[in-house]
């Protein structure tokens, strides 16, 4: 949903609708939905109750699928929303604002103006202790950082002492969280799929020569001095 005064371009809209994929991998969310209940109970991060009321839930909505009766995938729904301002959609920081007013009448208070809050496991600290896995280290280091060519070498280095230095306590900031996940993640990704794949293609604005990617060049872009802040 835009948050911008004016319409999205014809072409960003395009790349940006998922629906039509959304469609096809419906059944592959659901089950991954589900693992990552019984995950998030076996790691004491939600109850069984939680875990049992998830689960049933997601059953629910594997039939509405199934049966094609799941209402935010109606396409007149989809039209309606497509073609409303902007602001009915983002109000300031209100997100998902008409559908919140019309949810008022049905939906207790506190789930209506609760703030938004990302659902996500493992925590980044996992990462950091010293019981993490040896390819964790390896794919976080300096060497290999160098080598995928995605980010900046020091940024990740001060980020994850960051982490590291806060591993005990627990105290670990929700931008620094998704950063140092981000970053893991590019790099194992990187190692699968293209440091391991001889005849892959490099992506457009990627060097061989070590001159910074197109992600490099973003983060320069967006923040002169590092990608990631190493202040609270």
């Amino acid at each position: 949903m835009s948050r911008f005064a004016q319409p999205q371009d014809p072409v960003f809209r395009e790349l940006n609708t998922s629906l039509g994929f959304d469609r096809r991998l419906w059944p592959h969310d659901v089950r991954q939905s589900r693992a990552h209940a019984r995950m998030l109970a076996g790691a004491g991060i939600i109850s069984g109750e939680d875990r049992d009321a998830l689960l049933a839930a997601l059953d629910e909505v594997e039939s509405e699928l199934a049966e094609g009766r799941f209402p935010f995938l109606d396409n007149e729904l989809v039209r309606l929303a497509n073609s409303l301002p902007p602001s009915y959609k983002l109000r300031v920081l209100d997100e998902k604002h008409v559908l919140k007013r019309v949810a008022e009448p049905i939906v207790p208070a506190e789930v209506v103006t609760r703030k938004k809050q990302p659902f996500r496991a493992p925590n980044a600290l996992c990462f950091t202790a010293d019981a993490a896995p040896e390819y964790i280290r390896e794919a976080l280091s300096e060497t290999a950082i160098r080598k995928a060519n995605v980010f900046d070498p020091a940024s990740v280095t001060r980020l994850l002492g960051k982490c590291q230095a806060r591993t005990g306590d627990g105290d670990l900031s929700n931008a620094d969280n998704m950063a140092l996940v981000g970053v893991l993640s590019t790099q194992l990704l990187h190692q699968q799929f293209v440091a391991s794949c001889p005849s892959a293609t490099r992506v457009s604005g990627t060097s061989n020569t070590g001159t910074p990617g197109f992600a490099a060049s973003f983060f320069e872009t967006t923040t002169p001095t590092a990608p990631f802040s190493t202040d609270d």
